[in-house]
């Protein structure tokens, strides 16, 4: 089997290489970019990034449920849910995601074992969320997309639907090695796993829905002829494409790939499909950009504030 430095070497190769490709395509179709990016549409591009920071205000009430209430929505997981947004975005294969049990350790000490399952839990109702989203709009949405690809993504749906239940399902099984496994991941106060609960389902439904907002602002604004319900087929397509390992620096490779094929399954890619894909690009990165400036203002806004409390106080013992 490779090391492990050795495959931390070559993911790291992988990443720039996706990510010198990308910027390679880049340049090749600067000129289409360019008169794309000019014609965006400024309110719809606003408006994505009002949905994109409500779409994190609601990750952060998710993280302070499941933190039983010890962090405060503003700034404690407010902070945490920004920075690792940004992390998650940025870092190459994935690794950003892991991110949230490091930051939960980080500023409020909470155990990185505690962390984990916060961030597995948080994922099982994402892929729950969407499974549910995708199912409805196979069944409601999209006349033109050819049956077999709609059986698809129903498929999908429920697979996703039913995957976080499969697993708590299996914890629970007499197995040893699940029995490892429920160990290793089961709550702090040693209970098994609980399915899906109505409360957590309706955040993460809500994150969701903020999520497509985005997704849909950012089609409108480059007068992409797409309707709302069509959104979760673009979740669909790059939701797979991110869970993969192989992932160049600020999500480069995988947004590409996700929404030149999602525009292609549903018939309606435009002639400078490419172009469009990178314009979309940029215009996320923006807005993965501004939510860092703000989680990084508010770490350095508690930092000042903490610095001039020990200060104080060490005036006080003084006197």
């Amino acid at each position: 089997m490779m090391p492990t430095k050795t495959k931390k070497t070559v993911s790291i190769i992988l990443s720039l290489l996706i990510f010198l490709l990308i910027i390679g395509v880049g340049v090749k179709y600067r000129t289409e970019l360019f008169k794309t990016l000019q014609s965006v549409n400024l309110i719809w591009v606003f408006s994505g990034l009002f949905c994109y920071l409500v779409n994190y205000l609601a990750r952060a009430k998710r993280i302070q449920t499941y933190s039983d209430n010890t962090l405060q929505l503003f700034p404690d997981t407010l902070r945490i849910t920004t920075l690792h947004g940004f992390a998650s975005y940025f870092l190459p294969m994935r690794s950003g995601d892991l991110s949230l049990p490091a930051l939960l350790k980080f500023y409020h000490d909470l155990p990185l074992a505690q962390g984990s399952r916060i961030l597995l839990r948080a994922r099982f109702m994402d892929v729950l969320s969407l499974g549910i989203l995708l199912s409805a709009a196979a069944i409601f949405s999209a006349p033109q997309l050819k049956l077999e690809w709609r059986l698809l993504f129903l498929g999908t749906g429920v697979s996703f639907i039913g995957f976080p239940y499969l697993f708590i399902l299996l914890t629970r099984w007499k197995k040893e090695w699940f029995v490892k496994l429920s160990r290793k991941i089961r709550p702090d106060n040693g209970k098994q796993l609980s399915y899906p609960k109505g409360k957590e389902l309706l955040y993460s439904l809500v994150i969701w829905f903020w999520t497509g907002c985005t997704t849909f602002c950012v089609i409108r604004s480059l007068d992409i002829p797409l309707t709302f319900l069509d959104v979760w087929f673009f979740a669909a397509i790059q939701l797979p494409l991110q869970l993969l390992p192989i992932q160049g620096l600020a999500n480069s490779g995988n947004h590409e790939a996700g929404w030149l094929t999602a525009l292609k399954l549903l018939e309606i890619a435009p002639p400078n499909a490419m172009a469009v894909t990178l314009a979309s690009h940029l215009i996320l990165i923006g807005y993965v950009l501004l939510l860092g400036a703000f989680g990084a203002l508010l770490s350095t806004g508690i930092s000042c504030r903490r610095s001039t409390k020990m200060t104080e106080s060490k005036k006080n013992l003084i006197s």
